[in-house]
């Protein structure tokens, strides 16, 4: 097959944007679970159910983002086995932590809440697949490419997840359950499809040409065996401190954001859209004077030996100008 790579980007894309969905379903739905289906058909919220307590809903998030600091934990032990297991492993958790969740949800808080940190714990696998994807299936002239469009699975999970959420909560059909069943099944097709077309040997894989072998593995270097990681050199790289820093604050903030944005609307709706007015007008007013040019304008200015002129160009540094100084000013 020509241009295989792509296929392969594009089932990856899928998977990693369907189980980056699964982890972010929960805040959009959350909203219809504590009010009911805003539907045709009225729907009575138990007055007990576990949702209605605010500190079940925090747990619930804090279970996702547990499930997602230990999720990367079995890439460091599990080195030696295929790829391929670990991508249907990974999809098929996330994948049932989705489809089992509306009868979970049924059961009581615990249940639930297991549910989530599954989901979690499957999101996990994204930075790992997608850097798998890069250093083994791109050209180093297309690897920014393919490494920017894996991280873009990041705001495509969340743009798929406020549509089918809003319209499932608004179904009288599906009801919320809908969003999970759809995202879950989804996920497991999309992974099942990964994994089997994926290999971790370009060399082996049966769906390459030869041409396009060759032309992924020029310049690269295969490793038979792990290397050993240089953790002394790796904490006194400055580099390194710094790149933690800043993923650590994005992904706080952008986490948050998608995971509280949706109850921030609804009880805060004015607000929250006066702040996106502001904010979109402030970045389009600065877009639009950050690109028009400077004019030049040209000052005059008497001084008792004649006129002085000063010049600005267009967004250039003005060239030196001599400015005769009266003798009887002193510096």
């Amino acid at each position: 097959m020509n241009n295989f790579r792509f296929f392969l980007l594009f089932l990856a894309t899928i998977s990693m944007t369907l189980i980056y969905s699964n982890r972010v379903v929960f805040g959009f739905t959350v909203i219809c679970q504590q009010n009911g289906n805003e539907s045709d058909v009225t729907e009575i919220v138990d007055p007990d159910y576990y949702l209605l307590d605010s500190m079940n809903v925090a747990w619930m998030f804090t279970s996702t983002a547990i499930g997602m600091c230990l999720g990367p934990a079995p890439f460091y032990f599990a080195h030696a086995v295929d790829t391929r297991v670990l991508i249907f492993s990974y999809g098929v958790l996330s994948a049932l932590s989705s489809i089992l969740y509306p009868w979970l949800d049924s059961l009581g808080f615990w249940p639930a809440m297991v549910s989530r940190f599954c989901a979690g714990f499957g999101q996990a696998s994204q930075l790992h697949f997608t850097n798998d994807l890069v250093l083994r299936w791109t050209p180093q002239s297309e690897a920014s490419f393919f490494f920017s469009i894996m991280l873009a699975t990041s705001q495509f999970g969340p743009l798929i997840t406020m549509i089918l959420g809003g319209e499932m909560c608004s179904s009288s059909f599906f009801g919320w359950e809908g969003a999970y069943y759809i995202l879950g099944v989804g996920t497991f097709i999309a992974s099942s499809a990964f994994a089997y077309f994926y290999s971790d040997s370009v060399e082996e894989n049966r769906h390459l040409t030869e041409s396009e072998k060759k032309y992924i593995l020029t310049g690269k270097h295969s490793t038979k065996e792990k290397q050993p990681v240089p953790y002394k050199a790796l904490l006194k790289d400055c580099t390194i401190w710094i790149s933690l820093l800043m993923f650590t604050g994005y992904y706080l903030a952008m986490i948050v954001y998608q995971q509280y944005s949706p109850i921030f609307i609804k009880q805060w709706s004015l607000v929250f859209y006066f702040l996106v007015f502001t904010v979109v007008l402030t970045s389009i007013l600065y877009t639009v004077f950050s690109r028009v040019s400077a004019a030049p304008w040209t000052a005059q200015k008497r001084d008792p030996n004649g006129y002085t002129i000063y010049r600005l160009s267009d967004c250039s540094p003005p060239e030196p100008v001599t400015i005769p100084m009266p003798k009887e000013i002193k510096f």
